[in-house]
């Protein structure tokens, strides 16, 4: 009976001491770590009180005590970022750096600790066959806007529904511009003012795989835009649209798809009537919105339709969603006829709203504004000749409504009912 006391006497004694030394350990550890907090706050009293504003400035190696706060704030700002490589709508926050115009970080990298990442500035969500080539070739002549990019990487609208999911895929398209222009280009105080954007005109309007997700999920709601994604990665985005007449678009657009010889305006008359008929069905059952971004395919008529893409001349449905996500000072919409006209005044505004400034240089600036035109009509195309007459009227006819809405939305400028 003495041996079985002892021996619980001594197993309680040594669960004692397990306990005791696990406390033990975590006291010192919470103390150390005390310590080291402590002793970076005096450091800091130290380097930025009065008597040591010499010493700071000789540390770092700059002229004046405000650079040397700036850079010392961005250093206490630059421990790794250790971002899971998931899609955009599963991104955490991301963690900007103050010292770049850009939404830029530092993540972990295996080759060097870490590496700096950006997302575009700004983007130019479209519209197709409204000049977005011609004013994303003016706008990446800025210099202070990289043109190391390339236009409409279609990466949200497309790519990412596949094996290209994660968010790196899409951040690598810009490595080159970040490494180059954003690195390379800042002030005298260590501010990287250069920024980029994202030139893919099928942001605007081509949402329908977010649609689909959202019925195969059984999603209750409104299924999100790709305006949410991108507000959702970075809620002080820029966007610019830019717009033309409905019914000039849609001939422009689809004599650009269709081969040189095939297309003519018989066939494409045929295909309107289809793409109307599809779209008044759809709107039996289902919202407008529905209709202009969940665009079916399979049928017959709907094979008929393609290459004419009549959603996407319903301008506000869209533009409602750029607008929700990020209110007005964050989006500029241009008149495709006013840029053609007024081409100086445009690009000025632009910049304004990228926040770049106006180009001091005079012989740059007219280089911006007097370039050879984008994507203009080929010979081939000018031979086919105008729409018909009756399609024109079906289209005015079929856009009428949609314009009125978008009028309500930006103004007497965009009433293409009259213009």
């Amino acid at each position: 009976m003495c041996q079985n006391i002892r021996r619980k006497y001594i197993t309680s004694y040594n669960m004692f001491c397990m306990f005791n030394m696990k406390h033990i350990r975590n006291i010192m550890l919470m103390f150390l770590s005390a310590t080291w907090l402590i002793l970076m706050y005096i450091v800091n009293i130290f380097l930025f009180s009065k008597g040591n504003n010499l010493y700071l400035i000789k540390y770092l190696g700059v002229d004046t005590f405000s650079d040397a706060s700036l850079i010392w704030n961005e250093r206490q700002k630059l421990t790794v970022f250790k971002r899971i490589d998931t899609t955009p709508e599963l991104t955490g926050k991301l963690p900007f750096l103050s010292n770049y115009k850009c939404p830029c970080w530092y993540e972990a990298a295996p080759e060097s600790g870490r590496k700096l990442r950006c997302l575009p500035y700004f983007y130019v969500i479209g519209v197709p066959k409204c000049g977005t080539t011609d004013l994303c070739n003016r706008i990446m002549m800025h210099p202070l806007i990289s043109d190391k990019v390339m236009k409409g990487n279609h990466w949200f609208t497309e790519y990412r529904y596949g094996r290209f999911a994660a968010l790196s895929n899409y951040l690598q398209l810009f490595d080159y511009a970040v490494e180059t222009d954003i690195k390379g280009i800042q002030t005298q105080n260590g501010y990287h003012n250069a920024i980029f954007g994202d030139c893919t005109p099928s942001l605007s309007w081509n949402s329908r795989r977010l649609f689909v997700r959202a019925r195969k999920g059984n999603q209750t709601g409104e299924p999100p835009s790709n305006a949410d994604i991108i507000k959702h990665l970075n809620p002080h985005s820029k966007s610019i649209a830019i717009l033309r007449n409905p019914t000039e678009r849609l001939y422009s657009e689809y004599l650009f798809f269709n081969e040189e010889g095939t297309s003519n305006p018989e066939e494409f008359h045929e295909r309107v009537l289809n793409s109307i008929r599809n779209m008044t069905m759809c709107l039996q059952n289902n919202t407008l919105r529905y209709c202009v971004y969940y665009e079916k395919k399979g049928r017959a008529s709907y094979r008929m339709a393609e290459k004419v893409r009549l959603q996407v001349g319903i301008y506000h449905v869209f533009l409602e969603d750029f607008l929700k996500a990020f209110g007005r000072e964050q989006m500029l919409v241009i008149k495709l006829e006013n840029y053609s006209n007024k081409i100086n005044e445009t690009m000025q505004k632009v910049f304004s709203f990228l926040g770049v400034g106006s180009v001091r240089d005079p012989v740059l600036f007219k280089n911006i504004t007097s370039i050879g035109r984008a994507n203009v009509r080929s010979g081939g195309d000018t031979l086919v000749g105008d729409m018909l007459p009756e399609t024109r009227q079906l289209l005015s006819d079929f856009y009428k409504p949609y314009n009125e809405r978008l009028k309500a939305l930006l103004g007497k400028e965009f009433d293409y009912n009259q213009n």
